[in-house]
C-alpha cells in the first residue's frame, strides 16, 4: 500500500485508514476496467462502486473496497509488495 517512512505499520492502523489506502491503489484500476464496459454496464458498475454517472467518487462512497482491504493488506502484513496485486485488471487474470 502506498506508505511513507513515516507512516506505521497496516497492521497498526484502523480498518478506515487500510480501506482508504486500498482505494487509492485499486480505483484507477477499476475506473480503467469499468471504462471499457458500454452503457447502461458502465454506470451500474460504477454505481456499485460508489461512483457517480459520470464515474466520480460520490461522498460516501464506500463500494467494494472491503476485499481488496484485506488481501492487500495480508500480502503487506506477510511482507509482500500489494502493488503488482493492486495493478491487475479485474477480469484480466483468468
Amino acid at each position: 500500500m502506498p506508505t511513507t517512512e513515516t507512516d506505521p505499520p497496516v497492521r497498526e492502523l484502523p480498518a478506515h485508514e487500510v480501506l482508504v489506502r486500498v482505494r487509492a491503489l485499486i480505483e484507477p484500476v477499476l475506473q480503467a476496467s469499468v471504462d471499457l464496459l458500454g452503457d447502461p454496464l458502465r454506470r451500474m458498475a460504477g454505481y456499485h462502486l460508489g461512483w457517480d454517472a459520470a464515474g466520480t467518487p460520490t461522498p460516501a462512497a464506500s463500494g467494494k473496497a472491503l476485499r481488496p482491504a484485506l488481501a492487500l493488506t495480508a500480502a503487506t502484513v506477510c511482507g509482500g509488495d500489494p502493488a503488482p496485486f493492486a495493478r491487475t485488471a479485474p477480469g484480466r487474470h483468468r
